[in-house]
């Protein structure tokens, strides 16, 4: 920086050393008022900076809006605790020389920038905001062949994987046997024609499912050069139709097949499945008590002729994972290639350590009335009111419900702001726990409402006025 040739080199900290240096003091700032403690004359024209009164009492603000206010007056402020004698020294010729008018002005005005820029906002890098999706670039197809009795889940599987892959960005379809039975005119048929000395009735299953894995093989085909995923979900309990599964996939060079087998000995989980089975078009209008007998029948008729997935069914582009009695043990074994760094096959194989066949009971309740929600105000991180703490009291009441029918407490779950730990509070107390150490509660950040950011505390009015003076926001 040079002003007038004399101050040449001279660093902003040791400008401000010499343009404060003997000025007097300014009276303290008043609460609620972010100045500095030796304001420079450009700071005395412009006045302080008032804050809103709603925003003065600080301890009911969001914890990030707190965060980012304490931030943000830091990159204001002059620490008061550093002396002015302590500024960076001026060169020896920039001691000696007395300013000017033009020289003082000129120097005056660079800290009155410097010191009234606004604090710099977060923009993300053009580079961060347009994240590639590796599904779109690195290019493999996958035929996920599932395989197990019936009832043993592979439905309920398929759909958690279809729904799983394509929020993570890949392609992924399912096409089930069953489904293509029933729209071809067989539903409702009984369980002798899955008896495997029906001829007739095999021939006919493994066209349907040769047709459903045409399908697939026709689905990753349209998906182009990129990572898709189609699912076979049918019985494929036989080695020999594995094996044309096998051969039709071959044909299609690129596409690697996996085989998922689902087994399950869990006589709970099994009854439950059975139950739900009963729910299928084969069994729509047939008494209850029947289905279950004619579709226990059926899955005698698959185990009498059932071969599990081995070792010597697989090779370079065919491998299976097991997943036995819901997650209790998997196992999974040439699923990947050795150049296949960004396989999709590890999202399949991370999922089926969370896949659960049980019946579970999991409750969302919302919290009670806050005073910011009486006063109008969005967000913050005030207490709950009369109101609220009776919603809490009702919430204590059906959790004590719930653990006296599952004979167990439940595993509660709640966001870190002071109306979630007020309805957790509530608890205490609920089936003879005195305090909440006889219940496992997580506190979970991720759990809390979603900051409001710059609008954090206030009113919708008072966002509405604020937005009518075309006020730059960041967030």
């Amino acid at each position: 920086m040079v002003l007038d040739g004399c101050l040449a080199g001279t660093s902003l900290g040791g400008l401000l050393g010499l343009l404060l240096k003997g000025k007097p003091e300014n009276e303290a700032a008043s609460p609620g008022t972010v100045a500095s403690a030796n304001p420079s004359p450009a700071q005395s024209r412009r006045g302080t900076k008032q804050l809103p009164e709603k925003l003065q009492n600080r301890s009911s603000l969001h914890p990030f809006k707190m965060h980012v206010e304490s931030m943000t007056a830091k990159t204001v402020e002059v620490k008061s605790d550093t002396p002015l004698d302590a500024a960076p020294a001026l060169p020896a010729r920039a001691q000696t020389a007395p300013l000017d008018a033009a020289a003082e002005q000129a120097a005056e005005a660079v800290l009155e920038a410097a010191v009234s820029a606004q604090p710099r906002s977060f923009h993300r890098r053009v580079s961060g905001k347009f994240t590639m999706n590796e599904n779109k670039v690195v290019e493999q197809k996958v035929v996920l062949a599932m395989v197990g009795l019936p009832a043993r889940g592979k439905s309920y599987i398929s759909k958690a994987i279809v729904r799983y892959l394509n929020f993570c960005g890949c392609p992924t379809r399912l096409f089930n046997a069953g489904n293509l039975r029933r729209e071809s005119g067989k539903s409702g048929v009984k369980a002798n024609f899955f008896d495997n000395s029906n001829a007739d009735a095999k021939r006919m299953r493994d066209e349907m499912a040769m047709e459903c894995l045409d399908q697939v093989l026709d689905f990753l085909e349209a998906c182009g050069r990129a990572t898709a995923v189609g699912i076979l979900d049918a019985t494929n309990t036989t080695l020999e139709r594995r094996q044309k599964v096998k051969e039709k996939v071959r044909g299609r060079p690129g596409v690697r097949l996996i085989f998922l087998e689902s087994l399950c000995d869990d006589e709970e989980i099994l009854e439950s499945n059975y139950e739900l089975k009963l729910n299928n078009d084969d069994y729509k209008g047939m008494n209850a008590e029947n289905a279950l007998k004619d579709f226990k029948h059926r899955v005698q008729q698959y185990a009498e002729v059932y071969e599990p997935v081995q070792d010597d069914e697989c090779d370079s582009r065919c491998g299976y994972i097991k997943l036995i009695n819901a997650g209790e043990k998997l196992i999974c074994y040439r699923c990947r290639s050795k150049d296949d760094e960004y396989g999709v096959v590890r999202y399949i194989f991370g999922l089926m350590g969370s896949i659960n066949l049980g019946k579970r009971c999991i409750m969302i309740a919302m919290v009670g009335e806050t005073e910011h929600d009486r006063q109008g105000l969005l967000g913050g991180d005030s207490e709950l009111t009369e109101a609220g703490k009776q919603h809490a009291a009702a919430i204590a009441g059906l959790v004590a419900e719930c653990e006296r029918q599952a004979k167990k407490p439940v595993l509660v779950m709640c966001g870190t702001l002071a109306r979630h730990l007020q309805t957790v509070e509530a608890l205490k107390g609920v089936n003879g726990c005195s305090s909440n150490d006889c219940r496992t509660v997580l506190k979970l950040a991720r759990l809390n409402e979603l900051c409001a950011g710059l609008l954090d505390s206030l009113s919708y009015k008072d966002e509405t006025g604020r937005s009518g003076k075309n006020e730059h926001w960041t967030s």
